[in-house]
């Protein structure tokens, strides 16, 4: 009777486990721009960032939104391919990636250009 009892508590005890741990990141969701950290490692967040970006993303596509003073707001559908377990591209049109995002934790991160013009773009799900 013992070892049954156990038994139970050790599977009662897996099963809690199980369903209250944490689950990974998706890409679904809505992304809003929170960060823009430049090549040289200056971090801009808050106020100090010009422009409102969103990412919503279903499935295989993808809503971008941007909102500036200058340019007011423009929207435009993206396809999104899995390229890796956390690695995204953006796509405008089957052979054109607008960015390329990697899930990192909490945040979906996308680089645009290279060395000292390298900017990537922090985007936090909402």
């Amino acid at each position: 009777m013992k070892k049954v009892l156990l038994s139970a508590a050790v599977i009662m005890s897996f099963i809690f486990l199980t369903a209250c741990g944490k689950k990974a990141e998706t890409i679904d969701g809505k992304w809003v721009l929170t960060q823009e950290i430049m090549a040289d490692g200056t971090v801009y967040k808050g106020d100090d960032i010009s422009t409102y970006e969103s990412y919503e993303i279903s499935d295989s596509t993808a809503t971008f939104k941007s909102v500036t003073d200058v340019f007011g707001e423009k929207t435009f559908d993206l396809q999104v391919e899995k390229i890796n377990d956390n690695e995204y591209n953006f796509k405008i049109a089957d052979t054109l990636v607008f960015t390329t995002g990697k899930l990192e934790g909490k945040y979906l991160m996308c680089t645009i250009g290279e060395g000292s013009d390298a900017v990537t773009f922090v985007y936090e799900k909402e």
